[in-house]
C-alpha cells in the first residue's frame, strides 16, 4: 500500500516536471518564432522571392540545429529529458492520430521545428545524391568535349595541310606561268637590245619634259626627273633611262621572274600590282609615268582607274607615256595581237585619246611607231591597213 502511494507520488512529480518542461519549451519556441518573425519582416517589406525566404529559413534551421546540439550535449539535462519522455510515453501508450500529432506539434513547437529540420536534412541528402550524379554527367561531358576538340584539331590540321598544298600548287603554277611569259617575250617581242633601240624614239619627248620642268624652276638637271615604269618587264626602258643619266626610277611588275631579271641588272623594280602601287603612292610625287604594252592587258574599268591614279600621282606638268599595239594595222588587229593569251582586246587610238581627255589631261599627242614592211607593190590600201605602224603611244600631261 505504501509502495503504491510512493509510485503515485513519483508519477505526480513526473507529470509536474513534464509540465514545467513543456512550459520551458513553449517559451523557447515562442521566442524563436518571434526571432524568425523579426528576421522575415525586412524580407516581407521588400517583397523578396520565395527562394530568398527559403534561404533565410535555412539559416534559421542551422542556427536551431546548433542550439539543439548544444542543448543535448548537457548530460544531466539530457538524461532528465530521456527519463521524462519515457514516462510521458508510458502515460500515452496508444498510437496518436495525425490530428493528435499536429496538436502535439502545435503545443510543443520545438519538436515541430526538430521534425522540419530532419526533413530538411533528408532533402539535403537527396540534393547531395543529385549533385554526385551531375558531377558524373559533367565528367562524361568533359571527356566528350575533349574528344571533340581533338577531332577538331585533327580536322583543322588536315585543312591547313590541304590549304598549304593548294598554296604550294598555286605558287608552283604561278612560277611556271611567270617563266613561260618571260620565254614568250624573248621569242615574240624581240631581244632587249632591239627594244631599247626602238624606245630611243621617245627620248626627245623626255628632254622636252625636262625643259618644261626646268622652265618652271622645278628641277635643275635631267637626273632629277622622278620616273615610274609600270609593267617594267625585262627592264628595257629603265635601262635606257639609266644610260641617259636618270637614276631616280622605280619599276613595278607582277611577274616575279621579270622582277628577278631586272634586279640582276641593278634596276630598282618591285613585285606589285600597278594599280595598287599607284593607290599608295603620294600625290604630286612623279614627273613621268610610263607603261609599255600594259593597257591592252586591262579591263575598261582598270584603264580608267590607271589614267585617274596616274593623274593624281603626277606632279603639275608631269607626263604619261603609254604604248600599246596599233589595231589600225590589220595584221596586228586581226592576228599578231592575239598571239599573247593575256591580251584583253585591241585599243583603237581614238578611244584612248578620248579617255585621256575625259580624265583631265592636256597637250595630248598620239605617236605611231615601228612601221611594218610588206612585200609587193605599194598601194593606198596596203599603206593604210598593212603598212601602218604596229605600235602607237599616247603622251599626255597633267595641267600646271
Amino acid at each position: 500500500m505504501q509502495a503504491a502511494c510512493n509510485n503515485e507520488n513519483n508519477d505526480g512529480f513526473a507529470i509536474m516536471d513534464i509540465e514545467k518542461l513543456k512550459q520551458q519549451l513553449f517559451k523557447q519556441s515562442q521566442q524563436l518564432a518571434e526571432d524568425n518573425k523579426q528576421k522575415l519582416l525586412p524580407l516581407q517589406k521588400h517583397k523578396v522571392s520565395d527562394y530568398q525566404i527559403s534561404q533565410t529559413r535555412r539559416v534559421n534551421y542551422k542556427s536551431f540545429a546548433f542550439k539543439l546540439i548544444t542543448f543535448l550535449q548537457l548530460a544531466p539535462i539530457k538524461n532528465s529529458i530521456k527519463i521524462k519522455l519515457h514516462r510521458l510515453i508510458q502515460l500515452r501508450p496508444s498510437i496518436p492520430s495525425n490530428s493528435q500529432i499536429k496538436g502535439i506539434i502545435k503545443k510543443i513547437p520545438l519538436m515541430g521545428q526538430l521534425i522540419t529540420f530532419a526533413l530538411f536534412i533528408r532533402k539535403f541528402e537527396r540534393l547531395e545524391t543529385q549533385l554526385v550524379t551531375l558531377n558524373e554527367q559533367n565528367q562524361n561531358l568533359h571527356q566528350r568535349l575533349m574528344s571533340l576538340q581533338m577531332t577538331k584539331t585533327m580536322v583543322s590540321s588536315e585543312q591547313v595541310d590541304n590549304n598549304s598544298e593548294l598554296l604550294f600548287h598555286h605558287q608552283l603554277s604561278q612560277n611556271i606561268i611567270d617563266q613561260w611569259y618571260l620565254d614568250f617575250e624573248d621569242k615574240f617581242r624581240g631581244s632587249a637590245e632591239n627594244i631599247i633601240k626602238q624606245l630611243e624614239n621617245y627620248w626627245p619627248h623626255i628632254e622636252a619634259l625636262f625643259a618644261q620642268q626646268q622652265q618652271h624652276s622645278r628641277i635643275n638637271s635631267i637626273d632629277e626627273l622622278q620616273c615610274l615604269d609600270l609593267g617594267a618587264g625585262r627592264g628595257e626602258w629603265l635601262s635606257l633611262l639609266k644610260q641617259k643619266g636618270i637614276h631616280d626610277t622605280i619599276g613595278v611588275d607582277l611577274n616575279t621572274k621579270m622582277v628577278e631579271l631586272c634586279q640582276q641588272q641593278q634596276l630598282m623594280v618591285i613585285a606589285s600590282d600597278a594599280l595598287e602601287y599607284l593607290m599608295h603612292r603620294n600625290e604630286n610625287s612623279c614627273h613621268l609615268i610610263t607603261a609599255f604594252h600594259l593597257i591592252e592587258h586591262l579591263s575598261f574599268e582598270q584603264r580608267m582607274l590607271l589614267f585617274t591614279l596616274s593623274l593624281k600621282v603626277l606632279k603639275p606638268g608631269g607626263m604619261i607615256l603609254f604604248e600599246t599595239p596599233n589595231p589600225e594595222n590589220i595584221t596586228v588587229g586581226s592576228y599578231s595581237f592575239y598571239l599573247d593569251p593575256t591580251h584583253n582586246n585591241p585599243l583603237p587610238p581614238i578611244s584612248i585619246e578620248f579617255l585621256a581627255q575625259q580624265t583631265g589631261y592636256e597637250q595630248i599627242m598620239m605617236l605611231r611607231k615601228n612601221p611594218r614592211e610588206e612585200v609587193g607593190e605599194s598601194m593606198p590600201l596596203t599603206e593604210q591597213w598593212f603598212k601602218s605602224p604596229v605600235d602607237y603611244a599616247i603622251l599626255a600631261k597633267k595641267p600646271l
